[in-house]
């Protein structure tokens, strides 16, 4: 069997969190709000502390179809259902 993954998606984590460094140096051209001065603050505090953090993506799906099987016999209902992991 041959995969056609021509139409498949290329994003890979690795890629997201170069986007995301690049995006968290450049700051938006218009503030939604101006409060204070940013820049004077930072200059005029006694410490300051740079930090980036990231974390994987997590796919939250189920691998199994989400359904019930019930199963009656001998006078006893026998259920399968799914269990979530979390």
């Amino acid at each position: 069997m041959d995969w056609d993954l021509s139409e498949a998606s290329k994003d890979s984590t690795s890629q997201f969190s170069v986007q995301a460094k690049k995006l968290a140096t450049n700051f938006p051209e218009k503030p939604d709000q101006d409060v204070g001065d940013v820049d004077k603050s930072f200059a005029n505090a006694a410490k300051t502390l740079e930090a980036y953090y990231e974390y994987p993506f997590a796919a939250h799906a189920p691998l199994e179809p989400m359904n019930t099987t019930a199963h009656w016999h001998d006078g006893v209902m026998e259920m399968w259902v799914p269990y979530p992991a979390a």
